[in-house]
């Protein structure tokens, strides 16, 4: 039985896109065939377009210097069925685990904060990136990579 893992955010234009792509590579590297991987935004805002759209240059060329090309990926909203699917639905910050309670009540024993997954101390957000410096969209690939590596992170995953 495949084990479906999706990441939210808001817009689904950067954190969740990002951390969709490093955690596949994750499980590709590690053989799990398993596991199916995907993202999603709780807001329709930018639905269908592009990361090169939806994006500032300056974030695409961020994010290309870490080996994730995020150019021609489609924005997607989140629905029904992707919350249905999910084993486990992975967000960024409290205001979307519970926006998204709120729309899917059911769902709200898969909703895991992602730094508290990976068992990270102190702060469990990570907040909306709209309108922050290069430095700290930089700083969220380096720290997301961490945390998704982390043994804890893992341990969930891989059961």
């Amino acid at each position: 039985m495949k084990k479906h893992i999706l990441f939210v955010c808001y817009a689904n234009a950067f954190r969740s896109p990002v951390a969709e792509i490093l955690f596949k590579r994750l499980v590709k590297r590690l053989g799990k065939k398993r596991i199916v991987v995907n993202s999603a935004g709780i807001s329709n805002k930018y639905y269908g377009l592009s990361g090169k759209e939806a994006l500032e240059p300056s974030l695409i060329e961020i994010s290309l210097k870490h080996n994730i090309d995020l150019r021609k990926r489609k924005v997607k909203s989140l629905k029904k069925q992707m919350v249905k699917n999910a084993s486990k639905i992975i967000v960024f910050d409290n205001y979307v685990g519970k926006k998204l309670i709120k729309r899917f009540p059911e769902a709200e024993d898969k909703i895991y904060l992602v730094k508290k997954l990976a068992g990270v101390k102190g702060n469990s957000n990570i907040k909306n990136l709209k309108g922050k410096s290069v430095k700290e969209h930089e700083n969220y690939i380096k720290d997301i990579k961490r945390y998704l590596r982390r043994r804890r992170f893992f341990m969930t995953e891989y059961r």
